[in-house]
């Protein structure tokens, strides 16, 4: 209809007024959500629904969405030439996931919303402003190539993590084995950067008979800084569990603040813990203020070595070292290599 505008004209017709913006004492703020296909990329204009690749520049500042539902957004590029964007705010949906590509650079200043995913190859993220963090139960992170992505946040929650299959199948038996990957971090260079972060919640309950290993992962020089965590809270099951799984002489996990390993169910573990540490070729773990844990395995492979000086009081623990691994703990025999046992382990043992 003739001399109707459309909200993306009005949008557009707003940006040239940016430079009004400084005289008016304020700046100019826009909400961007993305609209185009799974796969898209950030730098195709019709894939927003203002018609405006979000980037801030000069009083214009943009809040970004990216709804939930699983939606995949590559960031390649804010235009030709510019690798690097900055936003006011991002929200990142569940089960969708916010790409970097090999170069590039995305800064949120403030809030940042993360429920769904966010991967990167190469790319650098950073959200380290108030309200920054992994929001909900089923945020995760893989970097690898020389990423390093660095946000805020206190607190992260894995429990909405878990499958199962139809509880009615196959009798009861064992139905299915899954891995969800947390967080990963892998290659020389690549850095997942979560020190902020003061309690990791695991402390879910996936019932029936399926197996839920959730994994934490660094490899090939990758490095997951955890280091302000203090409480880890271990799945309630018998058969699920939270692994924290490194390997390579270079890769490192970041654990020397925490202090507690705590599952809440009862029971037996029949296999290797509802907390599992898996090292690797060489690797090393601090756990230097570790004082007590349940339900826990460590596997120590190839020359591996964690160090645990107040580690004392391990109830339903589980041990394996080979290969000249060692741990070093608290009690009056510290240091232990190649010897595996079950089960409310005596530290004088």
């Amino acid at each position: 209809m003739a001399g109707k505008k459309t909200r993306r004209a009005s949008l557009l017709a707003l940006v040239p007024l940016a430079s009004l913006c400084p005289s008016l004492g304020r700046a100019l703020e826009i909400n961007d959500t993305w609209i185009g296909p799974s796969g898209g990329n950030y730098s195709v204009p019709t894939n927003w629904d203002t018609g405006v690749v979000p980037g801030n520049t000069g009083p214009v500042l943009f809040n970004v969405i990216i709804p939930g539902g699983g939606k995949y957004v590559y960031f390649d590029k804010v235009k030709d030439g510019v690798l690097d964007c900055t936003v006011k705010t991002f929200s990142l949906g569940d089960a969708s996931t916010f790409h970097l590509l090999p170069g590039t650079t995305y800064t949120v200043q403030e809030q940042a919303d993360l429920y769904g995913i966010l991967n990167s190859d190469g790319g650098k993220f950073t959200a380290v402003g108030p309200g920054a963090g992994l929001k909900g139960e089923r945020a995760r992170i893989s970097i690898w190539n020389g990423a390093v992505v660095t946000i805020g946040g206190d607190t992260y929650s894995s429990k909405g993590i878990w499958q199962s299959w139809d509880p009615d199948w196959h009798d009861g038996d064992q139905q299915g084995t899954w891995y969800p990957t947390l967080m990963a971090a892998d290659g020389a260079g690549t850095v997942l950067d979560l020190s902020k972060l003061v309690k990791i919640d695991a402390g879910f309950s996936s019932g029936g008979n399926d197996l839920n290993l959730q994994r934490i992962t660094a490899s090939n020089g990758g490095v997951i800084d955890l280091s302000g965590v203090q409480t880890l809270t271990a799945p309630a099951a018998d058969r699920d569990q939270i692994g924290f799984v490194v390997s390579g002489a270079d890769s490192r996990v970041k654990l020397d603040k925490l202090q507690t390993i705590a599952s809440a169910g009862g029971g037996t573990t029949w296999f290797s813990g509802r907390t599992l540490f898996h090292l690797s070729g060489g690797t090393k773990l601090d756990l230097t203020a570790l004082t007590s844990s349940n339900y826990t395995g460590l596997v120590l492979l190839d020359g591996s070595e964690v160090t645990a000086p107040a580690y004392a009081t391990m109830a339903d623990t589980y041990f394996n070292l080979s290969g000249g691994s060692k741990l070093t703990a608290g009690g009056a025999n510290g240091v232990f290599s190649s010897l595996a046992t079950w089960n409310s382990w005596d530290p004088d043992w």
